[in-house]
């Protein structure tokens, strides 16, 4: 990425789209930890284009549980239950691809994702020291399966372009504020790698805490 300009505000162009799916698991470089995260360079699946807004919904189920007495009308303890993880991603239709397309299944058609893919955020910082800004952070989105794949054509819009809305359900959400070893991401199945970044991340955090 290219220099970004220097501001209190994040904005919507320090952020770059990658994918990787098991029809194109490419990771080219990285460093010699094998990791991926801070100020490494690494090319991970395929950045994609064209993309007008990414949006990331979480809603949490929670039990109300009640009990007798002068009280009843308000619950006296809540429990948090399941996380669901959702990406909304908006794309403009190319002539030689749509959303699903650019992520390598064919035809845009959903029958065709008959394996996940993964998303990965990267995150990056304007620097004056460098001659490109550098990753601060990386978000990656892991087992993701498509729900919604709509195609819309409005003649009237004033930008004439076709634009598509596609939803995704997420497994797995896992944040490199601490690096990520490629190894549990690329060598092994979606779940397991999850499971197993999961116990990594929190090793690391308990060392930094130590």
């Amino acid at each position: 990425m290219a220099l970004i300009p220097i501001t209190k505000a994040r904005l919507a162009t320090s952020i770059t789209i990658r994918a990787s799916t098991p029809l194109e698991p490419v990771v080219t470089t990285y460093d010699a930890t094998g990791a991926v995260g801070r100020n490494v360079p690494v090319s991970f699946g395929k950045v994609i284009g064209t993309v007008k807004a990414l949006e990331r919904e979480q809603t949490r189920t929670v039990t109300r549980f009640y009990t007798l007495g002068e009280h009843a009308f308000e619950p006296f303890r809540v429990v948090p239950g399941s996380i669901t993880t959702t990406l909304v991603l908006r794309k403009v239709v190319l002539y030689e691809e749509d959303a699903l397309e650019a992520l390598g299944y064919k035809h845009g058609n959903l029958f065709y994702q008959q394996s996940p893919f993964t998303l990965l955020e990267e995150q990056y910082y304007p620097t004056k020291q460098a001659a490109q800004s550098v990753i601060t952070r990386t978000v990656a989105y892991y087992d993701c399966w498509f729900t919604s794949n709509p195609v819309r054509y409005d003649v009237m819009a004033d930008d004439l372009l076709v634009v598509q809305e596609v939803r995704a359900a997420v497994g797995k959400i896992a944040c490199s504020d601490v690096t990520l070893p490629l190894s549990l991401i690329f060598k092994k199945s979606s779940f397991k790698a999850a499971s197993e970044l999961t116990t990594w991340i929190w090793d690391r955090l308990k060392k930094k805490k130590d």
